[in-house]
């Protein structure tokens, strides 16, 4: 059995979505003790607990210590034959951070698998449904996923409530990924989102307006739909031949929506400045799938996060793979040998 102990370098929920993932991927056994032990609030919280419940049921796992305040859990992962599943997060609670978890180990179904998530689709710290659409499923596309992800109600705190609909049909074998930058065929992409009752506000439309102050936007996507908490979302992605770097930024009482705009677009300009093949929210969720993938993968990130280094900490646990770290100033490189040999 793997121990991992949860406080470990971020020593937050992190260490337990991608602990339970790649118990589920790789067949083996895990055992996650002082959970979030540096926390205000230690132990296992309902997002926490809804990420390996959804896991759990996805492997027919058998587990012990799953409930809320639990600073122990243990998961022994079964077979993976779930072809559709749905999730209801009943809170805000994000529904991306889950598919954080649930991605991992649905690579081991050789068929379609289609995921239904209820909860918080565009909520603090964490991916929105667009950055999880635009950005983080273009480049699984790259390593040979096929992905389709739909949204049928937006999900704000505090009340969530959001839908959202995912079918992953993985490959035969994962692409190893070494991304090359071009700025000369860089395309930059808007996708503004708003609650129905922003409408008559131009909400959506002030959010790429102010984005449009800083950079220019060559294809905009608007839309306004019902949700139980008003609110609203700005994702930027500068799509370049090999990959997609992203930006967003949430909108909040008392923030205009034009400064939504402009903080989104600052993120990405000082992120395509820096000449990194990958932006900083992404360079811990791609790092499951560089260990899965067949062959080296090499990519560029903004400067080491506790994330990457926990992420890296966590996955060294299941798999014989290797990471190696290069850092030169405000960007890191970050080699990973990529193995499948420990898949039971």
């Amino acid at each position: 059995m793997i121990e991992l102990d949860g406080s470990y370098l971020e020593g937050g929920g992190q260490i337990l979505r991608t602990a339970v993932g790649m118990s589920a991927y790789t067949g083996q056994a895990c055992r996650v003790y002082n959970i979030r032990a540096g926390r205000s609030k230690p132990g296992l919280m309902p997002q926490h607990l809804k990420s390996i419940e959804a896991v759990a049921f996805l492997c027919h796992a058998q587990t012990d210590g799953l409930e809320i305040g639990s600073n122990e859990i243990v998961f022994f992962p079964g077979e993976i034959l779930t072809q559709s599943m749905k999730v209801d997060v009943g809170t805000a609670g994000s529904v991306t951070l889950i598919l954080q978890a649930l991605l991992i180990p649905s690579t081991r179904i050789k068929n379609t698998i289609e995921i239904e998530l209820t909860g918080g689709t565009h909520v603090s710290w964490s991916p929105t449904f667009e950055y999880f659409k635009y950005v983080f499923c273009p480049i699984l596309e790259k390593m040979g996923y096929r992905i389709q992800s739909d949204i049928e109600r937006l999900g704000f705190y505090p009340k969530g409530g959001g839908k959202i609909r995912i079918r992953v049909e993985s490959p035969e074998q994962i692409n190893s990924f070494n991304p090359e930058r071009s700025d000369d065929e860089m395309e930059i992409n808007g996708y503004s989102c708003a609650s129905e009752s922003l409408f008559k506000a131009k909400v959506a439309e002030r959010q790429l307006k102010g984005a449009a102050e800083l950079l220019s936007i060559d294809h905009e996507k608007i839309s306004y739909d019902e949700s139980y908490s008003s609110g609203s979302s700005l994702v930027l992605a500068a799509q370049y031949r090999d990959g997609v770097l992203g930006a967003d930024c949430l909108g909040k009482q008392g923030l205009p929506a034009e400064e939504v705009g402009r903080r989104a677009a600052q993120d990405l300009l000082e992120t395509i400045k820096t000449q990194v093949t990958v932006d900083a929210y992404m360079s811990d969720q791609i790092l499951p799938y560089l260990a899965m993938a067949k062959g080296e993968s090499l990519i560029a990130v903004p400067k080491l996060t506790g994330h990457v280094r926990t992420n890296i900490w966590v996955i060294e646990k299941f798999l014989d793979t290797t990471f190696t770290i290069f850092e030169k100033d405000s960007v890191a490189k970050i080699w990973c040998s990529g193995s499948n040999s420990k898949i039971g």
